[in-house]
């Protein structure tokens, strides 16, 4: 088999990548052996697939093998969305879903490994599979966007814009490509194109960890002072973080948690705190996760307090979250219940009574 120069450094950059993967994994699993970090692992094995079946080399050198790349290049997008949901919600566990969902995703897996190991992925099934997989990329980038300012962990929302940036669209453009079955695709010059770009992404995204995982360590080595004797058994708040904490302190209690439709931007400008301190501020020192959590452990108490007063009992519930600051009844009524464990007529009816 002949190799151009084109394909012997498209198969340099492939190789490249596949060894940084496989560091990668060991590292990760090292660090801790989770159903997040087993999602990592697969999508990094689905990946490595990916970038061995792609390149410019006929299909009958691969023998039978090509259907095991094939099949795990196809599950890449389905273990994607899976990744997200663990990322996004913690109390994402398949391991707790019906009998009946849990029988349908392993018949579908081992369709999926009939078809493409064993059939070769040769049939109408594999544009139509093409399709689902399109259709739930869309899904995964509604699910990184749709609330990713309210995200105050910043390694978290680097990984959802990696996710959108280099997997989701990417991922996007190869399945359109397939879809319309493009002469390009089928390219040296794009297969050496392709994995170029992987080996950049990969490369951008590994630095961006790096930095952050240095930053994060000069916050802990230099930031934090060294406590005396007396501070020994008192958590110490960072010196970067005193001042701002004492702003937001002043705000909380000026009750001006209550501005309707109140983002974590507009909170930043009105306490002159860089947006991304203030993020870091609210989830390293006050341990929320999400904008809207820290609101809602102000704004909750604050409505419990109405809900207690007998001079409000005939005041609708709904004006009540309006001057709370919610848009609307709807995400009064569920951080209400979350928090509560009662919707706001309930608690207001126990009120009473009691």
């Amino acid at each position: 088999m002949y190799l151009s120069f084109i394909d012997i450094f498209d198969l340099f950059f492939r190789f490249a990548i596949i060894g940084q993967f496989f560091l990668v994994s060991i590292i990760y699993l090292k660090q801790n052996i989770t159903f997040k970090s087993k999602l990592v692992v697969t999508l990094i094995l689905c990946a490595s697939a990916y970038l061995l079946l792609t390149p410019q080399i006929p299909n009958h050198h691969y023998g039978y093998f090509r259907g095991v790349l094939l099949f795990f290049t196809d599950l890449m997008p389905y273990v994607l969305w899976f990744y997200t949901c663990a990322l996004l919600n913690e109390n994402f566990q398949p391991k707790a879903w019906p009998l009946v969902i849990k029988v349908c995703l392993i018949s579908a897996l081992l369709w999926m490994m009939y078809f493409f190991i064993f059939l070769q992925g040769n049939g109408v099934f594999h544009q139509i599979n093409h399709a689902i997989e399109a259709l739930v990329l869309v899904h995964i980038l509604y699910l990184v966007l749709k609330d990713i300012n309210d995200d105050l962990i910043d390694k978290r929302r680097k990984i959802r814009m990696f996710i959108v940036l280099l997997i989701t669209f990417y991922g996007s453009i190869l399945v359109m490509f397939e879809l319309t079955n493009s002469a390009f695709v089928h390219t040296s010059l794009f297969s050496l194109v392709n994995s170029a770009l992987i080996f950049v992404g990969t490369n951008i995204f590994y630095v961006v960890l790096f930095n952050q995982y240095k930053s994060q360590k000069n916050i802990k080595n230099n930031d934090i002072e060294e406590p005396t004797e007396a501070q020994s058994k008192q958590v110490k708040t960072p010196n970067i973080f005193q001042a701002d904490l004492k702003k937001l302190g002043q705000f909380i209690e000026a009750k001006k948690f209550t501005e309707t439709n109140l983002t974590i931007k507009q909170l930043s400008i009105n306490l002159t705190i860089p947006e991304h301190q203030l993020r870091e501020l609210i989830n390293q020192q006050l341990g929320f996760k999400n904008f809207s959590s820290f609101l809602n452990s102000h704004r909750i108490p604050a409505a419990c307090v109405q809900f207690q007063d007998l001079n409000n009992i005939r005041k609708p519930i709904l004006s009540i979250a309006l001057e709370l600051g919610y848009g609307s009844i709807g995400p009064f009524n569920r951080a209400f219940k979350d928090i509560m464990g009662k919707t706001p007529t309930e608690y207001r009816k126990h009120c009473i009574s009691s």
